[in-house]
């Protein structure tokens, strides 16, 4: 995201390029054609869940870029690569770290999705597929209603876990959000 010009574009391109795809239909279509491998499933939910954050980061590094010391470090002639190294990643960590945080979440929600689909590896016991196994023998139905609320449950307070992890860390590495006691006027 720091280099503007064709380069800049380029990127830009690629990204917008796969922004266009629907990736839950993408992951489904992907499941049923090339098998329900547990292998599979993480191949395609890796190339599909980079887009969204590349671009929210690529747009922080462009802001960053237009500060005034980036400009004074490049006046003084430093590299390209050290400029980034010392200027502009220590100021998009935390979006860095968001971005990995809500990844993180995406993928569990979709793996789930997956699972629950059947389209998931049923001969491994997942979240998903324990709620597909529950839904295949009716059991809300039949008085069961466990089998749905405990996987539901899991999924959720993983969700809220990586959440409030992700909340943590950025509280920790923002300094703008770091939070003030009494007496620090």
């Amino acid at each position: 995201g720091y280099y503007r010009g064709r380069v800049g574009r380029w990127i830009t391109t690629a990204i917008d390029m796969s922004l266009v795809f629907p990736p839950f239909v993408l992951v489904v279509v992907f499941a049923a054609y090339a098998g329900s491998s547990v292998w599979n499933i993480i191949l395609i939910l890796s190339l599909l869940s980079w887009p969204i954050p590349a671009r929210t980061i690529k747009a922080k590094t462009l802001s960053v870029r237009e500060n005034d010391f980036v400009e004074s470090t490049e006046a003084l002639g430093a590299s390209d690569f050290r400029i980034m190294r010392q200027e502009v990643l220590p100021n998009i960590l935390p979006v860095v770290f968001a971005n990995g945080i809500l990844q993180m979440v995406y993928t569990i929600l979709m793996e789930a999705a997956v699972g629950f689909l059947g389209l998931g590896d049923t001969a491994r016991i997942s979240w998903g597929t324990m709620l597909y196994f529950a839904q295949k023998q009716a059991a809300l139905s039949s008085g069961a209603w466990w089998w749905m609320i405990l996987p539901g449950f899991g999924i959720v307070l993983a969700a809220f876990s990586f959440i409030l992890v992700g909340s943590a860390l950025d509280e920790v590495l923002n300094p703008r959000l770091q939070r003030r006691t009494w007496g620090d006027d």
